[in-house]
């Protein structure tokens, strides 16, 4: 009886080996990584560059900053169209606006908080390289 145990005991501390040393190697080869050995290099054209970028305008009055802001907006469509990028190869996502406070102490305590105003940006502008 005491035999069988041990065979038992030792079939479960290989399998509980096997799959404990699968999920130690395949955590460390998370997915979407590429992995090389030895040395090489490819030279190639990519179809698709993403650039990403954000601008923002502060005013005490939200309709004021989001005014500014779209003047901006329109700044910046005017640059790229002028340097070359289409208009249909960018676009801006939604506005994000979020009120702005500064914190007031005294004495090292919290006292309140006064406002400073709305702070509205384009939070991403892609665009796309032809």
């Amino acid at each position: 009886m005491r035999i069988i145990s041990t065979i038992i005991f030792a079939i479960a501390i290989i399998f509980a080996s096997f799959f404990l040393g699968n999920a130690y190697i395949e955590r460390a080869q998370p997915k979407g990584t590429i992995s090389v050995t030895g040395s090489g290099n490819e030279n190639f054209t990519s179809d698709l560059i993403v650039w990403e970028g954000q601008f923002s305008r502060m005013n005490p009055d939200l309709k004021q900053a989001y005014e500014d802001l779209n003047a901006d907006k329109e700044t910046v469509r005017k640059y790229l169209t002028d340097n070359g990028i289409k208009s249909d190869n960018f676009v801006f996502n939604s506005v994000q606006t979020i009120e702005q406070q500064e914190n007031q102490y005294q004495n090292g305590n919290f006292v309140g908080s006064i406002f400073k105003g709305y702070v509205s940006s384009f939070t991403r502008l892609l665009m796309e390289a032809d």
